[in-house]
């Protein structure tokens, strides 16, 4: 029944790109608040009867940027709030159709509480972002003071938080899309943990692209874990999980239902025949997308791959110049290309995961 997998592969999509449209709508909206924090340093001046004070300034956009983050994660928790309760109806629906046992229901408050209270990477998403609004004004304080301090024109200073400002807008998008991708796979896995009866383990399944966490995702993909998150055959410990181990983590677990076999073909986006070095990411620094164009013009190829495929015998089939960019360098594209393991190239010498925070 390997309609089952294909469910959970689809749905994963599916989240992603909601997650990943949330975010963007989300941090666009901090936006809004640039024009008057340019209105401010406009009028910025060190004699306060010629214009507003750096002090003043400073405190106003403080505030601004405060109320950037403190706004997106009000936005942030309702989305998420509502994906939590879709994905444990939807996980729920699944184990109706494809069991014949009564399936425990999760009082949805319960899971949704979870989500709020559970700490990612050491912290509650309130918690990021909170931290976050903090930090940016404590920057604009500094720039503002020290650009005075070496006699910077105003233009000169206005760059300067404008810098600052722009670096909120990926800042809060990261912590966004983490922030639904988190609250889905809650959902889901309060669910699962209530009917643990019904099931014979899980399996980590990474997405096959170069975006993925080679030494996070990477290596654990397709990885058996018993019901209680206990590795089976391997020294990967499960840790937050699919979805949490990591910021914009778009890993998943397949849990599987006994008796049912969850092999499926895994959909692929590979390097196409003019994929080179440098095309994971455009002109301007963010990620390329598989779009149809990228895909007309060869840089990538989508395939589906057989349900035996990790994702290092995936990146094994890879071009060099697409497995630089999967691995962060030409040498360790070089070494796996001539036969080291994925595992010998990204662990540390105790055999665990180099567990990464960019944020």
């Amino acid at each position: 029944m390997s309609e089952y997998a294909d469910e959970y592969i689809r749905r994963s999509h599916r989240v992603n790109r909601v997650s990943a449209g949330e975010a963007v709508r989300i941090a666009n909206n901090v936006k809004a608040s640039h024009a008057k924090i340019s209105a401010i340093l406009s009028g910025l001046s060190d004699d306060g009867p010629r214009g507003i004070s750096r002090e003043r300034a400073i405190k106003e956009i403080s505030k601004l940027l405060e109320k950037q983050y403190s706004d997106a994660y009000v936005e942030a928790d309702k989305v998420a709030t509502e994906m939590v309760k879709r994905e444990a109806e939807w996980q729920t629906s699944v184990l109706s159709e494809y069991t014949n046992a009564t399936v425990n229901i999760v009082p949805y408050e319960q899971a949704i509480l979870k989500s709020q209270v559970t700490p990612y990477q050491g912290k509650t998403f309130k918690d990021w972002f909170k931290s976050s609004g903090v930090k940016a004004p404590m920057k604009v304080f500094g720039v503002i003071e020290s650009g005075f301090l070496n006699g910077q024109s105003i233009p000169e200073i206005t760059k300067s938080v404008f810098d600052i400002a722009g670096r909120a807008t990926p800042e809060i998008k990261t912590l966004v899309r983490s922030n639904l991708l988190h609250a889905s796979s809650i959902g889901r896995e309060s669910v699962v943990d209530a009917n643990k009866d019904l099931m014979d383990g899980k399996t980590w399944s990474s997405t096959l692209d170069v975006r993925t966490t080679v030494n996070i995702c990477g290596v654990r993909d397709q990885k058996e874990y018993d019901e209680n998150n206990s590795p089976i055959g391997h020294g990967y410990p499960w840790g937050p999980g699919p979805g949490q181990i990591h910021f914009n983590c778009r890993s998943i677990q397949i849990p599987k239902i006994k008796g049912i076999n969850v092999a499926v073909k895994r959909p692929s986006v590979g390097a196409g025949e003019n994929y080179q070095r440098g095309d994971n990411v455009t002109s301007r620094g963010t990620v390329r997308k598989p779009t149809k164009a990228n895909r007309d013009d060869g840089i990538f190829k989508i395939k589906q791959k057989a349900a035996s495929t990790d994702y290092e015998k995936w990146l094994r089939t890879q071009k060099k110049d697409f497995v630089a960019d999967a691995l962060g360098s030409k040498e360790m594209a070089d070494a796996f290309k001539k036969g080291e393991s994925l595992d010998s190239l990204v662990n540390d010498p105790l055999g665990l995961p180099l567990l990464i925070n960019r944020l």
